[in-house]
């Protein structure tokens, strides 16, 4: 070892003002410089008890010529005295020669360089410290330690240098609010001891340049759990298990196995990817004792500045949880919310950044998933969600910004209440704002929210459909570029409701109660009606005259009037392209359940309604017949399904002229399967009984043994 010439003073029993503090003490020596080194450790743990540093009270130290790994003088060298903390701080005062600049590395724990049963193996040769875990306790408060440097110190006569050490570790505690619960159920509080092992921990640490390495499995034995309270973002719980991780100076995540028993009873606990960061304490706090999924993560700003969100939305996604951002945050990895798991996230007004250029989508959800409160989430190089077939996904408000697909649904179920979408780029012609797998495409209710260049009401692109729940309409609300809201409809439980809906150009009503008209109802525009339970229309008929009719689950128990041959509903307007009415019921109409003549019909779909007349009257249930004036007129490219739908009591004492009559379309168009007939006459399926022509053709009718297979006989 080289020869330097040196004057050692131990100052750790001496009141030091703090580490910021620049004293100097002048030596006129010619040569020589004195050099006052303070080492303090984090002040503000001074009023904790586990984790407030005071069980590190040794310092070891080595000094290096600058950029030299070969130490001059070391805490262990012959003659050199011990250095102490007290008040969480300690002194050391060395002549050096002037013009010359050195390296020092710090090290501070319960055992001092030499002390007897440490788990720390210093080697400032090789500027190393190894982690023995063979012997590990869990809630070893004796093992917290700290490191630190100072690089390049150049001495001139006299110089005053400061460092404040920090942990090398990740403090991992877990903390339970539901002590009493788990008393209730028998478990002994008053005796628990836990324990916790963790896979992949560096063993290593460089003090010089702080990276970690090696490699291990690491149980900390069970032990007595801590006897002071754990406290997090102000809420108290009871400290059930503490920690040290050697782990290195980025984020990095880690798998725990946590166990707790009373003597009798033992119970087990598995944290998956736990975000762990040195200097960081990752609190697992919750319902621990009782429940095997209840809990959440924070971090706990004691160590260093904390980043809240990324540990809290990790760790809640693997093993469930509710997450309120307070902070931008960016990820270079995609995250799964767990199967089983629930993921509650609220943006709060921050935003989330996916930044790579190597993920296929930000989140994949195999759990359930809620996203509330301002704020966006974007990833510039793919989509933003995918959810599986075990997967839910809740929107109910954020801005959702991708490069080519913002909601991808693998099979799982997708419900947009708010919110706006938008992507760059299209692929294959489309803007894939949402998109359903082909194979398994699940459910995507759209109730709210802005899309831009993208229609829900379009559905999937190249599959089609409609993502817009009932009770809801897509609306232009910009056209630079095409920018849809969805909305909701008008409510309605009277016929003033209705009008003044119409009157306001509503797309979309709900009904919400019995309506009885006391006269025709007219729909002249385009409108979806919608019922909300079981509501039913009475009295006069009902009109549409729009060119695009929906209605779906209203029961039309009407079409009277003093003439005694009204119809229950009418089309007749010369205007409907497309007509659609689903799980509705016809009751006891005087003449036609469904009257249509608008020979430029487009499409009529009737699905899963019900058809019944019960008191000896009516004429037809579904009466399609095409008219250009008084001329029956066949219509070539017209579409027509009739399927799933019932029809009760086809007899000539209920239906006198038949129940089914269709002219105008051609079979080619139609598509009519799976309906049932019972009751009166259900036994006789006839040509006259459902009388469906070919266009015009009133000598081409389907035949009985056709129509057998459309209607079902029950």
């Amino acid at each position: 070892m080289k020869r330097l010439i040196m004057l050692m003073t131990v100052a750790g029993l001496l009141t030091v003002a703090g580490c910021t503090r620049n004293d100097s003490e002048l030596v006129e020596s010619g040569s020589e410089g004195m050099v006052t080194l303070k080492a303090c450790l984090p002040q503000q743990f001074q009023t904790r008890s586990i984790g407030d540093g005071q069980t590190a009270t040794k310092l070891t130290y080595a000094v290096y010529e600058a950029g030299s790994t070969t130490p001059l003088l070391t805490s262990g060298s012959e003659g050199a005295p011990a250095v102490e903390f007290v008040n969480l701080q300690a002194q050391l005062s060395l002549r050096l020669a002037t013009g010359k600049s050195y390296d020092i590395l710090f090290w501070a724990d319960a055992y001092g360089q030499d002390g007897g049963q440490s788990p720390y193996t210093v080697d400032f040769d090789a500027q190393t410290v190894t982690v023995d875990y063979a012997s590990a306790l869990s809630n070893d408060e004796t093992r917290d330690a700290f490191f630190g440097s100072i690089k390049g110190l150049v001495v001139t006569n006299s110089v005053s240098q400061s460092v404040t050490l920090a942990r090398p570790f990740a403090q991992v505690n877990v903390g339970a609010d539901d002590l009493s619960d788990a008393a209730a159920s028998g478990i002994q509080t008053d005796n628990i001891s836990t324990a916790m092992s963790v896979t992949n921990v560096p063993t290593t640490l460089n003090m010089s340049d702080g990276t970690t390495s090696g490699s291990t499995d690491v149980t900390f034995a069970s032990n007595a759990v801590p006897t002071e309270t754990l406290i997090v973002s102000g809420k108290t719980y009871t400290y059930l298990s503490m920690n040290y991780l050697l782990v290195g100076a980025d984020k990095t995540t880690a798998n725990f196995s946590f166990e707790f028993t009373d003597g009798a009873a033992t119970g087990t606990r598995t944290f998956s990817n736990v975000p762990v960061q040195r200097n960081y304490r990752t609190n697992i706090i919750g319902s621990i004792l009782t429940q095997s999924v209840d809990f959440d993560i924070e971090i706990d700003p004691g160590f260093t500045d904390p980043d809240h969100g990324v540990s809290a939305l990790l760790v809640a996604a693997e093993n469930g949880g509710t997450v309120t951002l307070t902070e931008d945050l960016t990820f270079d990895n995609d995250i799964t919310v767990a199967e089983g798991k629930t993921l509650t996230l609220n943006l709060n007004g921050n935003d989330i950044v996916f930044d790579s250029e190597d993920l296929y989508t930000g989140f994949y959800v195999d759990g359930d998933m809620v996203i509330n409160g301002t704020g966006s989430i974007s990833y510039k190089n793919g989509g933003i969600l995918i959810v599986n077939e075990t997967g839910s996904l809740v929107i109910n408000d954020g801005v959702f910004s991708s490069d080519v697909n913002c909601i991808q649904n693998y099979g799982g179920s997708v419900v947009i209440n708010g919110g706006h979408f938008s992507v760059s780029q299209m692929v294959d012609g489309y803007w894939y704002l949402l998109n359903q797998l082909d194979s398994n495409p699940g459910t995507i209710v759209v109730k709210g929210g802005t899309f831009v260049n993208y229609d829900p009401a379009t559905g999937d692109p190249g599959r089609g459909g409609s993502f817009v729940a009932d009770g809801y309409y897509s609306k232009l609300v910009s056209d630079n570029p095409n920018t849809y809201q969805i909305l909701k409809g008008a409510e309605a439980s009277s016929v003033d409701d209705i009008k003044d809906a119409v009157a306001s150009g509503e797309p979309v009503i709900t009904l919400t109660g019995d309506i009885a008209l006391t006269e025709v109802l007219s729909f002249s525009k385009d409108i979806t009606l919608i019922a909300d339970g079981n509501v039913t229309l009475t009295g006069a008929p009902v009109y549409f005259s729009g060119e695009n009719t929906v209605v779906k689950g209203v029961r039309f128990d009407n079409g009277s009037d003093d003439s005694g041959n009204a119809s229950a509903v009418y089309v007749t307007g010369q205007k409907c392209k497309n007509l659609v009415f689903e799980n509705c019921e016809f009751t006891n109409a005087q003449w036609d359940a469904i009257q249509l003549t608008d020979k430029d019909v487009e499409s009529i779909t009737i699905t899963d309604c019900t058809f019944r007349n019960s008191l000896g009257a009516g004429y037809r249930y579904i009466h399609l017949e095409l008219r250009n004036g008084g001329a029956y007129y066949a219509n070539a490219n017209a579409k027509l399904t009739i399927t799933g739908c019932t029809f009760e009591n086809v007899s000539k004492a209920y239906c006198k002229d038949s129940a089914v009559t269709i002219c105008g379309f051609m079979h080619d168009n139609m598509t009519i399967e799976n309906n049932v007939v019972k009751g009166d006459g259900a036994d006789n399926i006839t040509d006259s009984m459902f009388w469906i022509c070919d266009g015009t053709n009133f000598g081409k009718l389907f035949s009985a043994d056709e129509l057998k297979v459309m209607f079902r006989y029950e």
